[in-house]
């Protein structure tokens, strides 16, 4: 076949499916943004954070089959859904065979160009020195979603999207993949002012994709935010729940703390606070010992036997990070803190 893959993949694959912003033609200089000038293309540029630009507007790759795509999110979902309709359908744009198999692990988490679980396919994409992409669909071909960002902190953003998605939506989260991981339901943060009612006015307007235009208009109600496009009713923005300050996480419901304890990522695990008097308080059947292994936890209030109690734990034992005492706290190593504690047992 005499012909470039650009032309290949424009051929068969992005004219049949309606993919009318995809290409893996390599650009040209003129079309391209330079450091002071934008370019006569639609590419985007590569941003640091939200405000700064890279001295580099572009990332253009040579390796055009594993990393010369250029496309948008709803592009890729257009070819996502035609993947999922051809693992249920003979007659769709794959045929049945060749979707199953392409599909199929070759290695630990990767088929043939996607990373897979037995319930999900997916890729995530990033590229210095400013973009961070993600793009999953369910094997069922119920759910699928796809965020692009032109940051190097496009992820923090786009996590954000996937746990909204994940939560309002009711979809079971494919834990297995490893950028699924960070995607975790938000609690609020109870010291955050009110919705600035002034940024939110810029984002008001009439916005267009792909010859769409639709209004979207934001709005601060009672301190939450609100979101209304075009005829469509009111919705509200907020997602995370308030947590009751000050009281004892062991006060409430079995139910609310495993909850709690599901929706905080076990990598990155700001600590929990647990006050208690006895180890047994938190050991008890509801929960067991193990549940909190893979937690960092902070004890408050606890008295000195208690302290011993914890640090002779053979499952606790490395896990605790902080005792707190009253007013005061004790930070370091258990073997540290357990000779401190000895030292001084004026604590009550």
């Amino acid at each position: 076949m005499k012909k470039s893959l650009a032309q290949v993949m424009q051929e068969y694959v992005f004219t049949p499916l309606g993919m009318k912003r995809s290409t893996y033609a390599i650009p040209d200089d003129e079309d391209l943004n330079t450091e002071k000038q934008q370019g006569k293309g639609n590419y985007a540029r590569a941003y640091y954070n939200g405000y700064t630009a890279c001295e580099a507007p572009h990332r253009v790759n040579p390796e055009q089959s594993a990393a010369g795509l250029w496309t948008t999110p709803t592009d890729l979902l257009i070819l996502v859904y035609a993947i999922q309709k051809s693992l249920h359908d003979e007659n769709e744009f794959l045929p049945h065979h060749l979707a199953n198999q392409m599909l199929e692990e070759v290695t630990a988490g990767m088929a043939h160009g996607w990373f897979v679980t037995n319930t999900h396919f997916g890729h995530s994409g990033s590229n210095m020195p400013g973009w961070r992409c993600n793009v999953m669909a369910s094997l069922d071909g119920n759910q699928a979603f796809c965020f692009m960002t032109n940051s190097l902190e496009g992820y923090l953003v786009g996590q954000k999207v996937q746990a909204a998605m994940f939560y309002l939506l009711g979809w079971k989260k494919p834990k297995e993949f490893a950028f699924m991981k960070s995607c975790v339901v938000p609690f609020a943060d109870v010291s955050a002012a009110p919705p600035d009612t002034v940024v939110m006015e810029k984002w008001t307007g009439t916005w267009k994709e792909q010859g769409t235009q639709f209004r979207m208009e934001f709005m601060a109600k009672e301190g939450v935010p609100w979101l209304k496009i075009g005829q469509m009713p009111e919705q509200w923005l907020w997602i995370a729940s308030h947590v009751v300050l000050g009281k004892n996480l062991l006060d409430l419901s079995t139910e609310l703390l495993l909850m709690i304890f599901d929706a905080t990522d076990k990598l990155s695990l700001v600590y929990l606070r647990l006050t208690c008097g006895k180890l047994h308080d938190v050991t008890n059947e509801a929960f067991g010992a193990a549940f909190f292994v893979t937690r960092h936890i902070i004890f408050s209030k606890v008295s000195v036997d208690t302290l011993l109690e914890i640090t002779e734990h053979p499952i606790f034992g490395r896990h605790v990070k902080e005792i707190v005492f009253a007013s005061d706290f004790l930070q370091g190593s258990l073997s540290d803190i357990h000779e401190r504690a000895l030292y001084l047992n004026a604590f009550p």
